[in-house]
Formats: C-alpha cells, structure tokens, sequence
C-alpha cells in the first residue's frame, strides 16, 4: 500500500488518529481524563502550527527561490 500523501494525511488520517486518541482517553477509568484531554489538546495544537510553520517557510522558500536565475 503506497504512503498517504500530505494532503490525505490531513483530510482523512489525522483526524481518524485525534478521534481515536480522545475517545481513549475519554473512555479510561482514570480520575485525571480532563487533565489527559487537556494534554492531548495542548500537543495537538503546538503539533499543528509547528507544521503550519514548517509549510510557511517550505513557502517563503520556493517563492523567494523561484525569482531566481
């Protein structure tokens, strides 16, 4: 089976893998689900702009490269 792309990865694996972590986590016996939701929301978030950041300076570098000769 050939490697999702990005795009894919995003549209469809992404999401699945976040949904599968918070139904989880949700479902464990421990008294600290709320802390652990929280966790997973706050990795999530950083994991996400740092690729945002990533796809900005992928950006920046081909613009700023293809004016060049």
């Amino acid at each position: 089976m050939p490697a999702a792309s990005a795009a894919a990865f995003r549209r469809r694996v992404a999401p699945h893998a976040v949904r599968s972590a918070v139904e989880g986590v949700a479902a464990t016996c421990t008294p600290h689900r709320d802390r652990l939701l929280r966790a997973l929301l706050v990795d999530a978030i950083e994991e996400c702009a740092a690729w945002v950041g990533r796809e900005e300076e992928r950006r920046d570098a081909q613009s700023s490269g293809a004016g060049r000769s």
